[in-house]
């Protein structure tokens, strides 16, 4: 009968013996063999639990002409693309890396997997836009902190997706609408910056401050700015006026003050630096986050 055929076939695919298959449904193997030969059906009770086990569904099991396909790795795959469920893509990958552990994989198995992954993350980036999006709307007002870093998460995705010149265009049409919007204002120019489009980013912050705005923003940016033109000194004074302003909201400039010590050569102050960037975490109950300076401190104490 069809059924014993096709759950030969799912068990194969899944590369389960019938002793495997039958301690997974908790029945006997020789259950299983008379299954598949033809010499009696599963109990309509049980049929949930097959189809489960062999990652189908219940009218999969009875159908006349299953599917032809090299093993069930690439057929979760099919699955996946067609439906772009997470779910549906997490199966794939567990298939694959059962492939993968094993050493059964082919050439085609590697290239479809590599697709899926490319597909998927594909997929999360607009999963994320979407919930960028939907913050920003619960959030409102442009000047709350979530609205601010949503934002700021957005601008970085679009770079990701080879999207930013339309974002940039997106924010100037919101700096005209409000010209004296900080928050937007502040937005063009991390845009600017992730578009690697320095020059327009520097001139933006330059007339914000010669305006009289006396911000963490414009000075973080402006030393990472000069950090990359390798003016170590001009960077490393943006970030001092940095962190005088705000030592309190973000650790980024702790990071940065690693980093360009790093760079000229300081070692101690580069540890010094690394110290102090564990302790904000610490005094914050930040445990998880705290790991990367404990890191970093690692190695700069190796090194």
């Amino acid at each position: 009968m069809t059924i014993g055929k096709n759950i030969k076939a799912l068990r194969e695919e899944l590369g389960m013996t019938q002793e495997q298959l039958a301690e997974k449904l908790n029945i006997s193997y020789q259950a299983i063999s008379k299954w598949e030969n033809a010499q009696s059906v599963p109990d309509t009770m049980m049929l949930p639990a097959i189809a489960k086990t062999c990652c189908v569904t219940i009218d999969e099991l009875f159908r006349e002409n299953q599917e032809s396909y090299d093993n069930l790795a690439s057929k979760l795959a099919a699955i996946f693309e067609d439906t772009k469920k997470k779910e549906d893509f997490q199966l794939a990958e567990l298939a694959y890396n059962r492939l993968f552990t094993e050493g059964k994989y082919t050439a085609r198995d590697l290239n479809t997997y590599g697709y899926i992954n490319w597909y998927f993350a594909w997929t999360c980036f607009h999963i994320a836009e979407d919930y960028f999006n939907r913050a920003m709307e619960m959030a409102k007002d442009e000047n709350d902190r979530i609205y601010r870093d949503a934002l700021s998460y957005k601008i970085c995705l679009k770079a990701d997706m080879n999207q930013i010149q339309h974002m940039i265009h997106e924010l100037h049409v919101k700096c005209n609408v409000k010209p004296d919007s900080i928050v937007f204002r502040n937005a063009l120019i991390t845009a600017y910056i992730n578009a690697n489009q320095y020059e327009d980013a520097e001139q933006m912050i330059d007339k914000a401050i010669a305006a009289g705005y006396d911000e963490w923003f414009l000075y973080q940016n402006k030393g990472d700015i000069l950090q990359s033109k390798n003016l170590l000194n001009e960077a490393l004074s943006c970030f001092e006026k940095a962190w005088k302003i705000d030592s309190e909201t973000y650790c980024d400039t702790l990071y940065s003050f690693v980093c360009i010590y790093k760079q000229m050569g300081n070692k101690e102050k580069a540890i010094e630096y690394c110290q102090k960037w564990i302790s904000w975490y610490e005094k914050r109950g930040a445990i998880i986050e705290k790991r990367v300076p404990e890191r970093e401190l690692e190695k700069l104490i190796k090194s």
